[in-house]
């Protein structure tokens, strides 16, 4: 039962990530040539976002391909092309898959502060005026630290080839025959709970961040719509809406595969394999919605995409996203 499961995911993923790859090359020419003038700076926000989730679906779905051991220990093979490396080839693998969620999620809570931001006239924090100099400071923090920690604590999170050899000639007898291929990883389980916590309670934040965001736009988007022009408000609208798609696709994805494994190392409930299958299949859904809300909820991609494959010319009224 397991492997027919098994089978029908790791099928469904590799069509996903074969439908991804073109998709996201497409959608990264979209942003990058038919992005309107009056999307200025949100338009490296959205590339940013974009790159980063086709990274992450690279690193996951093609380079580690994290495939469980047949026994109920806590060990896998990365079948993906990271196996030509060995353990550290397998181990930095799942190291940068959890680096390129990480950099999707400080992405994502950019897009979301500039949304506000820009809608906020003479915005103040605790009474101080930040200056742009201020902004690209804080920016590069957030793309730096928070994702190279959790960078780091995964790296640490893997026994190092030789100990784990030793852990599994000591105490695992069942899977010495595995040791024959070189490949064979695993993850101790005492830190992988800590950075499995750890890393819920980093996207809980980001969420609970994006959400107050969201709030607060709503209550801007109110407030300004009389001064604002049908097309710059529609704008605004098409903008939320993307952005709550994807935050809310790697929010629902992210969070079940993590939550299944964290809570099987804790409590040994036996579903280990099934966490892992579903964050394969979860990171390679997760980019192709991720495009799809870029080309179809943001008008001037979706008529973009519409004049490339209709060669049809569509008239666009001028708008702004900066209120």
């Amino acid at each position: 039962m397991i492997d027919s499961i098994s089978i029908v995911f790791r099928n469904v993923t590799v069509g996903c990530v074969a439908l991804c790859v073109p998709l996201n090359l497409f959608t990264i020419y979209i942003i990058v040539k038919k992005s309107p003038k009056q999307l200025d700076v949100y338009k490296y926000i959205l590339l940013k976002i974009s790159l980063w989730v086709f990274l992450g679906d690279i690193a996951t779905d093609i380079f580690l391909i994290p495939t469980p051991t047949p026994t109920n220990i806590n060990a896998l093979y990365p079948a993906g092309l990271s196996s030509l490396f060995g353990p550290a080839g397998g181990t930095v693998s799942a190291a940068l898959s959890v680096f390129c969620v990480a950099e999707c999620f400080i992405g994502l809570c950019i897009a979301f502060f500039f949304r506000y931001q820009a809608l906020s006239h003479n915005f103040r924090l605790f009474g101080w005026q930040p200056e742009p100099m201020h902004y690209r400071f804080a920016a590069a923090g957030m793309v730096v630290v928070p994702p190279g920690v959790q960078f780091f604590a995964a790296m640490y999170g893997f026994f190092p080839s030789e100990d784990f050899t030793r852990m599994v000639l000591n105490e695992n007898i069942e899977l010495v025959p595995l040791l024959g291929n070189s490949t064979l990883v695993g993850p101790q389980k005492e830190e992988i709970i800590v950075i499995g916590i750890a890393l819920s309670a980093y996207i809980i934040s980001v969420m609970t961040f994006m959400v107050l965001c969201i709030v607060g736009i709503m209550k801007q988007l109110r407030a300004l719509r009389p001064s604002m022009s049908a097309a710059t408000y529609a704008m605004q609208v098409q903008l939320m809406k993307a952005l709550v798609v994807q935050t809310a696709t790697p929010s629902i994805l992210f969070a079940m595969p993590i939550c299944t494994v964290t809570l099987d190392l804790i409590f040994n409930f036996g579903c280990l394999r099934y966490g892992i299958i579903i964050m394969v299949f979860s990171m390679s859904v997760h980019s192709v919605v991720n495009s799809c809300a870029v080309m179809v909820l943001i008008a001037p991609y979706r008529i973009a995409v519409r004049e490339m494959f209709l060669r049809k010319k569509t008239v666009v009224a001028t708008l702004s996203v900066t209120a």
